[in-house]
């Protein structure tokens, strides 16, 4: 839908000034907006997105788990936006 681009358009944007700004994508900051872009680009729905939606959910996840640990309360909200994609992605795929 055309507000998960919008959406999208302003992580993506916020992501730029992050990187800008930390000189880094191993920010907790980071984290937050790539697990956010990646929720969005996943709403629009997209095939085409599978492989970007996953990498920015694995980044997410890998920034959190290695800054706050794994059983932080934003790890678990990553690896639950993970799980959900990777079921809608499964359910997607299977036949009629």
């Amino acid at each position: 839908s055309e507000q998960w681009e919008d959406a999208a358009c302003v992580w993506r944007e916020t992501l730029k000034v992050q990187e800008q700004y930390y000189g880094t994508r191993s920010h907790l900051d980071v984290a937050r907006t790539l697990n956010n872009l990646a929720v969005a680009i996943s709403r629009e729905g997209d095939e085409e997105n599978d492989f970007e939606v996953l990498t920015l959910f694995e980044e997410a996840l890998e920034i959190r788990q290695t800054t706050l640990g794994p059983g932080h309360e934003d790890v678990a909200e990553t690896t639950n936006h993970l799980c959900l994609f990777l079921r809608n992605v499964q359910e997607r795929n299977l036949p009629c």
